[in-house]
């Protein structure tokens, strides 16, 4: 085994507090609550990550923490990519271009009834003849769609509109920025608004089984607290009253832009990251 090999046969993704963090903007809430953060931004950055990952972004995976209450994300370095970035950035190229070629025609052909779909799913989620011990159980699978939803469109329409930029396709702007727009309609605004009214049947379940005081209290418990709770888990009053109450610790301080080493304005695990993110949020 040559010593590059073997390199990278010992390669670990390094530790949350190796990496550089950074404001994502617009595309998820800037202060998220509990199950807003271990949910949906759990799930948004799960999507995000698959997507470019497949797309052979030069990056590991992409993930949320919070700092203060305020959400960052972090790019985590890919070993792979950055031992012969030349090679990753090829590889990226050769593997859009196939939704790059006619962006709008392959969101129509494919990709949007595929997140239509998605929303079906979504909106049926929590029905009325379902146990709560069942809606438990498939919480996971809910968080896996709404990943799904995520996934599908920024590997297949948003990416390859960034790529557009960068000379990667042959799909006239505005036909890709329609498909673009389309994607924000079904996924950032319906999308969400489904997603929502799922979590609120969840909620109302909670709500009826004593668990939790009002519905919106569902968005102070964590992911797997609401699992929890849905098993008879008993009454999380106290901690949402006591979450609700907790000082604004980030009221006293201004948090930076980015949080964590130095990075190069280049590094290869940010390759168009940004890019991506503000087209998504518009």
């Amino acid at each position: 085994m040559t010593s590059a090999a073997r390199s990278k046969a010992t390669w670990a993704p390094p530790s949350d507090d190796e990496l550089t963090w950074f404001r994502p903007g617009g595309v998820q809430p800037a202060r998220p609550r509990p199950l807003e953060h271990t949910l949906y931004a759990q799930a948004f950055v799960f999507g995000l990550s698959r997507a470019l990952e497949s797309l052979y972004f030069p990056l590991y995976e992409v993930r949320a923490r919070l700092f203060d209450g305020e959400l960052y994300l972090a790019s985590v370095p890919s070993a792979m990519a950055e031992d012969d970035l030349e090679a990753q950035l090829h590889r990226l190229r050769d593997s859009a271009i196939r939704f790059s070629r006619d962006i709008r025609a392959f969101w129509e052909r494919a990709i949007r009834a595929e997140v239509e779909e998605y929303n079906e799913r979504m909106s049926a989620f929590a029905a009325a003849d379902a146990e709560d011990a069942q809606i438990a159980d498939d919480l996971p699978r809910l968080k896996r769609v709404r990943a799904n939803q995520w996934f599908a469109p920024i590997r297949a329409v948003i990416a390859p509109a960034v790529l557009l930029e960068q000379g990667v396709g042959q799909t006239p702007r505005h036909e890709a920025m329609a498909a673009v727009e389309e994607v924000r309609e079904l996924v950032t605004r319906r999308g969400s608004a489904v997603f929502d009214a799922a979590l609120t049947r969840v909620a109302e379940r909670l709500v009826a089984n004593g668990a939790i005081g009002a519905p919106d209290d569902i968005r102070w418990l964590e992911y797997e607290e609401v699992r929890e709770a849905l098993c008879g888990g008993g009454n999380y009053g106290a901690i949402v009253a006591q979450r609700r109450a907790a000082p604004d610790a980030s009221a006293h301080r201004n948090l930076p832009e980015s949080i964590g080493p130095a990075l190069p304005v280049d590094a290869p695990r940010m390759y168009l990251l940004r890019e991506v993110l503000d087209l998504i949020a518009g």
